[in-house]
Order: structure tokens, then C-alpha cells, then sequence
């Protein structure tokens, strides 16, 4: 008999440990798929922006030399991880960027959410409802732009004033952290500002059963402190030249980005404009796939909420459900509207579970872990697609993108032999790449250059950028080693007017694409003949 049941001892405690490992190799399985997609993500326009910087903050002011139209903590950010990156890999440091910032963020939803409902199953689902989230895995989360890199800070925040509220034993250590976060979030995008009205009043009012002196000192004030300290960059850079980084983060998007959409609303038939397009986007992201699934796991916990309400916090969840609700209707209004302006209320979604949890019944918990479990295998089924074309593309030896930018601009230096000078292009990050040197009126790719015409001149006199009717003028100037085209033909035509009109001629020997068009590198006609 002791014979016939060892087997079956040993299935049981394989089966559990078999359990136990299951979460782990799911994350496993995501985060790399993840990470593969990221560094074979194809280029993107906004990259031109981004990018650059990282290369040239060395040489170039932000602002003052080159243009930027957000908040300077990504490209501080991006040049940080240049500079350690053994190497001159411009787009490969980008995109690690992007991965490292993917490794954060899930880390710590994983942590606030265990620390706040104090179950290993509602975290591992609000992490797989990130990790999963089919609208994070295309080009919001992939690029090496500021949409995800706000994210984790942004979550920071909330999460770790929502621990300082909950009775956490650290009370002043997690507010100080949400000011940081907070500030942080701020100085990679200023759309994240929209959190800290809510979260400095309620710093004020919250936990309403502490004195009002002993909140102050172990909430508002740390908060403050936090908040102070790592927005001491962006202060300081805005007490230098207040108009400066007002014209290209403020000015700029209420100004001539405005008037430039608004007169391309018709060339450009995908462009958002108008309210009733934006509700259509903002339906298509908080209510489809894997956030309407976490949202469907806050309904359903919601509806058990029968008993033990008493360690239920209500002011944890009022302030979460009160900053999500006033993200949301912030999402709508920048114009014109993209996706990636959806996809900050996330860090609600993924919060409002944990802090929900602590009231279900006891009796009830173990159905809804099963329940929970489903929802995470129908999550990684709805990711499985694009996650298993990167894991497939990764294990064939698919080139990754910074490999491809690579060797476009090894190829553009090897068409110049050496030749000394700068390239003229909307599409900088190719010639940087290659250790060339660009203009710096053009270093962050068309999207100054393409508003000039739209702007008046007080707004757009900041932007260190030249416009489709200053190109003859520079370049007669400065005359380049190439010009760089192919990639915006409307937007390019002044450069390829002016290569025909001074004698340079295509090299045929540059011939890589991206999904914008093929390049087209424009030489001295004399050097094409050596």
C-alpha cells in the first residue's frame, strides 16, 4: 500500500510546486516576449524626436540649440543610458531604455499591489493586465518615446500615496516616494501633472483620523519634500529661461502643432480631432481586450464586498477612483488625439483591485483566485499573438531594429568615404547613428520644421528650428557632405529641390527602407565618380 501511494506524494508535490513556479514562468515568458519586441520594433517618426538627443546633448543645448517639445527628463534620461552603453549604439541604448523602464514598472505594480491587498494573485493579475495589455505592445509601450516611460513613475505615485493613506508602518518614507515619482512623471511628460492637484490636496486632508499636525509631518510634508527634490532639475531649468522651455512645451502644442493638424485634418484622414473621435478611442482602449478584463476584476470584487467592509479603505479608494476619473477626462483634451494620450488611467485600473481586496469575505477569496487565474490565462492568450511573433522572430536570428539602423547608416558613411561635413535630413537618428554629424536645425527630426509655416513668429521664434522656406538659405550657407531623403516627400521637397539645384545626385549604393518610404541619399556629383 506504502508502494502505490509514493507516486501519487510525489504528483501532489510536484503539482505544487508545478503551481508555484507557473506565475514566475508566465512573467518570464512576457517579459522576455516583451523585451524582444521592443528591440524589433520597427522605427518610428516620434523616434526622430526622442533619439536624437541622446547623441548630441553633448554639443547641443535642449532647447536653446536644439528643439524639444516635452519635458527634458527622457532625454536626460536616454542620453544617461548612451553614455553608459559600452559603444556608440544610439538606438540600441534607446530601446534598452524602453525594456528597463518595462522591468521597473512591472516590478513595482507587483510590489504596491502585494503590499496593498496582501495576495500574490491580484498582484500577479495586475501585473499581466500591464504585461498583457495588447494597447502597451504596439507603439505607445514599444518606441523609444516618452508614453511608457511615464507610466511607472506615474503608478509610483499614486500607489505609493495610496500605501502612505493605508496605514503603512513607513508612512513618511512612501509620501516622500510619491512626491518623487510624481515630480518624475512630470519631467518625462507634463501631461502627468494632471495627478498632482488631487494628490497635494488630499495630502492635506488624508488619513482624516491622524491630528492635523501629524498628518502634516508624515504626509504632506515628505510628500513636498520628495516632489521638490526631484523636480529640482525642471525648476531650475525653467528659472534659467522661463520663455524657453514654455515655448516648446506649452507653446508649441497650443500653438502652431494645433494649427498644423488643423490644416492637414483633410490630407491625413486618420487624425483625431474632434470629441466624437476621441470618445471612439477612448472606448476602443479602457473598454476592449485586457483593460476591460481588469476592469472586470475591480466589478467583480466589488460585487462581493458583503462583509468585512471595516478593512476596506475608503479613502485609498476614493482618492485612486478620484485621480483615474480626472486622468480619463484629461486623456481628451490634447488635440489632435492619438492613442497613446489613453493609456495613463491604466495605472487606476491595475490599483483599484488590491485596494478593493481587503474587504472581500475570507470564504470568497479562494473562488475568486480561480476566478483570477482565468483572467490571467485569457490575458496571455490575447498577448500571445504579438508576444510570440517576437519570441519567434527572436529565436530565428531576426535582425533587431537598432542592428538595421546600423547598418543604414554604415551605409551612408560608406557613400561618403570619409567625406567631412554634415547631413542634411528630417530623419537624424540614421546619420547619428553612424557617428555623422546633422544640423541642428534639423536634429530632432520634421516636427519643428513642419510648424514654422503655421506659427506666428512670436511663437515660433524659440524653437532653434528652420523652416521648409529657410532650407536654401542654410544649406547655401553650410553646404552638406549628403541630404538625406525619401521618408516625407512633402515635407522633404525643399531639400531635394535644393540637392538637384546644386549638383548632387542619388547614390545608388544606399538603398535600405523603413516603413516610410526608401532612402534616397543625395551626393556631390564629384563623389560619385571617385
Amino acid at each position: 500500500m506504502t508502494a502505490l501511494r509514493e507516486p501519487a506524494g510525489r504528483t501532489r508535490v510536484s503539482a505544487g510546486r508545478l503551481t508555484a513556479l507557473l506565475p514566475g514562468a508566465l512573467m518570464a515568458i512576457l517579459f522576455l516576449g516583451i523585451a524582444l519586441r521592443v528591440l524589433g520594433y520597427e522605427l518610428r517618426a516620434d523616434e526622430q524626436l526622442y533619439i536624437p538627443p541622446a547623441a548630441l546633448l553633448g554639443q547641443y543645448a535642449l532647447y536653446e540649440d536644439i528643439f524639444y517639445n516635452h519635458t527634458p527628463y527622457s532625454a536626460w534620461y536616454f542620453r544617461a543610458l548612451y553614455l553608459i552603453l559600452p559603444g556608440d549604439h544610439l538606438v540600441l541604448a534607446a530601446r534598452l531604455g524602453i525594456v528597463l523602464a518595462w522591468a521597473i514598472t512591472l516590478w513595482g505594480i507587483w510590489a504596491a499591489v502585494r503590499a496593498l491587498s496582501g495576495d500574490r494573485m491580484v498582484a500577479l493579475t495586475s501585473v499581466v493586465a500591464v504585461a498583457a495589455n495588447i494597447h502597451l505592445l504596439t507603439v505607445p509601450g514599444m518606441t523609444a518615446t516618452n508614453n511608457f516611460l511615464q507610466i511607472g513613475p506615474a503608478f509610483g505615485g499614486l500607489a505609493l500615496f495610496v500605501l502612505a493613506i493605508s496605514g503603512v508602518r513607513r508612512r513618511a518614507l512612501a509620501a516622500f516616494g510619491a512626491g518623487v515619482c510624481l515630480s518624475i512623471a512630470v519631467g518625462v511628460k507634463i501631461s502627468s501633472f494632471v495627478l498632482v492637484p488631487p494628490l497635494a490636496i488630499a495630502a492635506f486632508l488624508l488619513p482624516w483620523h491622524l491630528p492635523f499636525r501629524e498628518r502634516l509631518v508624515t504626509v504632506t510634508l515628505p510628500m513636498a519634500v520628495g516632489g521638490l527634490l526631484a523636480a529640482a532639475p525642471l525648476f531650475a531649468m525653467l528659472m534659467a529661461d522661463p520663455d524657453l522651455l514654455i515655448a516648446h512645451v506649452a507653446g508649441y502644442h497650443t500653438g502652431p502643432h494645433l494649427a498644423y493638424w488643423d490644416a492637414m485634418r483633410y490630407s491625413e484622414p486618420g487624425v483625431v480631432m474632434g470629441l466624437s473621435g476621441k470618445l471612439r478611442l477612448a472606448v476602443e482602449i479602457w473598454l476592449a481586450d485586457t483593460n476591460l478584463l481588469i476592469l472586470s476584476v475591480a466589478a467583480i470584487v466589488l460585487a462581493l464586498l458583503t462583509a468585512g467592509r471595516e478593512r476596506l479603505s475608503i479613502a485609498a479608494l476614493v482618492v485612486t477612483l478620484t485621480v483615474t476619473v480626472i486622468v480619463m477626462a484629461a486623456s481628451f483634451l490634447p488635440t489632435p488625439s492619438f492613442p497613446q494620450y489613453f493609456v495613463l488611467p491604466i495605472i487606476g485600473f491595475v490599483l483599484i483591485p488590491a485596494i478593493l481586496w481587503r474587504g472581500v469575505p475570507p470564504g470568497a477569496k479562494p473562488t475568486l483566485r480561480l476566478v483570477l487565474a482565468g483572467l490571467v490565462g485569457t490575458m496571455f492568450v490575447l498577448a500571445l499573438p504579438r508576444i510570440g511573433e517576437a519570441l519567434a522572430k527572436g529565436a530565428l536570428g531576426a535582425p533587431m531594429t537598432h542592428q538595421r539602423v546600423e547598418a543604414a547608416g554604415q551605409s551612408i558613411r560608406d557613400a561618403l568615404g570619409g567625406e567631412a561635413g554634415r547631413i542634411a535630413t528630417l530623419s537624424p537618428v540614421y546619420p547619428l547613428e553612424a557617428g555623422l554629424a546633422v544640423y541642428p536645425e534639423f536634429a530632432t527630426g520634421p516636427f519643428g520644421y513642419r510648424v514654422m509655416p503655421m506659427g506666428a513668429p512670436d511663437d515660433t521664434a524659440l524653437f532653434a528650428v528652420v523652416g521648409p522656406d529657410g532650407v536654401a538659405a542654410l544649406l547655401d550657407a553650410e553646404p552638406p557632405a549628403a541630404v538625406l531623403t525619401g521618408f516625407a516627400p512633402d515635407l522633404e521637397a525643399p531639400f531635394v529641390a535644393w540637392a538637384k539645384a546644386n549638383g548632387y545626385r542619388p547614390d545608388p549604393a544606399v538603398n535600405f527602407s523603413d516603413r516610410y518610404g526608401d532612402a534616397v541619399l543625395w551626393v556631390p556629383e564629384a563623389a560619385l565618380s571617385r
